[in-house]
């Protein structure tokens, strides 16, 4: 899930700066600043998506390590086999 999520997001990111930097120089900017302006909204983006998931992963639901031990039996209520 990682991996798919960093290439969606690489994706993202040079999509967003080709096609800002395609539609300013489409407008006759220069293509040196119109790129530039394309890689700031580009990292833009990113950022925003990155507090999106900052946010989304500090409303998650915390768990203790008991609940972790109770969910997966702990040694103590292991059978010993004798």
């Amino acid at each position: 899930m990682q991996q798919v999520a960093a290439a969606f997001g690489t994706a993202l990111v040079v999509t967003v700066m080709t096609a800002r930097s395609g539609h300013l120089v489409t407008d006759g900017v220069a293509a040196v600043p119109a790129q530039l302006s394309g890689m700031k909204l580009a990292f833009g983006v990113a950022a925003a998506l990155t507090l999106v998931t900052i946010v989304v992963a500090a409303k998650l639901p915390r768990r203790t390590a008991a609940a972790g031990a109770q969910e997966h039996g702990s040694a103590a209520d292991q059978p010993t086999g004798s």
